[in-house]
């Protein structure tokens, strides 16, 4: 009885063993296909980005071509629009990819300038005007280096398609560099970069700005991401959950990106908060305006509630101006009654139904700091007993103005009537009784604006 039994349980044992060997095994067959599964999903999903990345940029090189020679307003603003959405696009699908090595700071630059750039160019010509010679060879500057970006992506996607190169090794490429990898077909684009033009102009990826350090994030603590997003929301009056990351902005002010989109619509938005501080940075929407409705005040008072709303006091309106039912308004800080306009915040109004279409902060966080202004030297008498003879003036205050270069100046600011009864600033040095600057006021029925 007791063999029996010893028999019994070597008997069981046995086949206990057998069976967890023969489970063991199966799990591991199982888990092997199941990475195998997902290793494939990732290809194919990292192959659907890349597709996209290389379409998108076929669509903004014909943006491009198509740009250079269009002539109204109308046209321009149209393939402006393209050219921002296929470019906030494009970063999206270059971010989903895995590429190691450099990053890739200049085909980030291009793509974040190459809509802005258009945008702002579109605005500038919205009057009836044209491009410069200056902004047309920045256009073809453009152009050349998207002609030279989709070429080489070409190449790159038949090595993924017919080569059998794979994207999702580019993570475990062998460090020694015995084999071409994905990642670096794209640090050669990066490379191709080189001698790629500084663009200075009026919008949120100048150079100009881009390279500055800015005073108020600098020595500032890094917020997370999720913090960011809750900002970005704030920003868009959204639903976190509607929002979508796209890639960081690489640059002297790096920032989280976020962009939302109504397809159906054709309404797309783009907002920035500051990794150093979590300061809003800037919004960009894009929509349809439809019959005006509300007049320039309501829109000033509007833009600086929202300013407010998300963290922008001590600010007093200055110029402003309706382009196509977008009413655009300046904010400059305001310090012992002392207007600061290097320290500029710009809103974008419909004049529709009041919605804040954008706004740009990067000219506030880039100057604005802790100021201590010295009394001034020259009395407001004298300085204006300098002034033409040919004015009259209507008022008089102090201002900080800019003065070539990262310099400011504190002056006194007259406006002024001409003898034509014309409107004209004059700038005129606190301290050594200067005149700094002469600005004529165009005044319209579209705004009130300076040059």
């Amino acid at each position: 009885m007791k063999f029996n039994i010893k028999k019994r349980c070597f008997v069981r044992a046995v086949t206990f063993s057998l069976a967890l060997v023969l489970t063991l095994g199966s799990l591991t067959v199982l888990q092997s296909i199941k990475a195998e599964k997902y290793k494939t999903a990732m290809e194919n999903s990292n192959r659907r980005s890349f597709m996209e990345l290389t379409s998108m940029m076929n669509n903004i090189s014909t943006a491009l071509d198509k740009s250079i020679y269009a002539t109204s307003p109308t046209r321009l603003s149209f393939i402006s629009a393209t050219l921002w959405r296929e470019s906030e696009a494009a970063k999206n699908s270059l971010a989903s990819l895995p590429v190691n090595g450099a990053p890739l700071e200049t085909v980030y630059r291009f793509l974040s300038q190459v809509g802005d750039y258009a945008m702002v160019m579109s605005e500038n010509v919205s009057g009836g005007g044209k491009l410069s010679e200056e902004e047309l060879n920045n256009m073809l500057s453009l152009s050349k280096y998207s002609h030279t970006l989709s070429s080489q992506l070409a190449s790159l996607e038949r090595d993924v398609t017919v080569g059998g190169l794979s994207i999702e090794e580019a993570e475990n490429a062998a460090a020694d560099g015995s084999s071409p990898t994905f990642s670096d077909g794209f640090n050669k684009m990066e490379e191709s970069f080189e001698g790629y033009p500084k663009l200075i102009y009026d919008g949120p990826f100048s150079d100009n700005l881009l390279e500055r350090k800015p005073l108020m994030t600098h020595g500032k603590a890094e917020i997370s991401a999720d913090k960011a997003k809750l900002k970005a929301a704030a920003i868009m009056g959204a639903e976190t959950d509607a929002l979508t990351a796209s890639v960081d902005e690489l640059s002297n002010m790096p920032c989280y990106i976020f962009n939302l989109s109504d397809e159906e619509k054709g309404e797309f938005c783009t907002a920035a908060v500051s990794k150093q501080g979590g300061y809003p940075v800037y919004y960009l929407a894009s929509r349809e305006i439809g019959e005006e409705h509300i007049k320039p005040s309501a829109a000033i008072k509007k833009a600086k509630e929202y300013l407010k709303s998300i963290g922008y006091t001590s600010l007093t309106d200055s110029y402003y101006e309706n382009d196509n039912g977008v009413f655009t308004v300046n904010f400059a800080h305001t310090e012992d009654d002392i207007i600061c306009y290097p320290d500029l915040i710009k809103v974008r109004v419909a004049m529709d139904n009041g919605e804040i279409l954008g706004f740009d902060a990067r000219g506030y966080l880039t100057n604005h700091t802790q100021r201590k202004f010295e009394a001034a030297k020259i009395s407001e008498d004298d300085a204006e007993a300098a002034l033409s003879p040919l004015l009259t003036v209507e008022s008089v205050s102090q201002a900080l103005i800019p003065s070539g270069g990262t310099s400011e100046a504190l002056t006194y600011e007259f406006i002024c009537r001409g003898a034509n009864d014309e409107g004209i600033i004059v700038y005129v040095n606190t301290q050594n009784g200067a005149e700094e600057d002469i600005l004529l006021l165009i005044e319209s029925e579209q705004g009130i604006l300076t040059r």
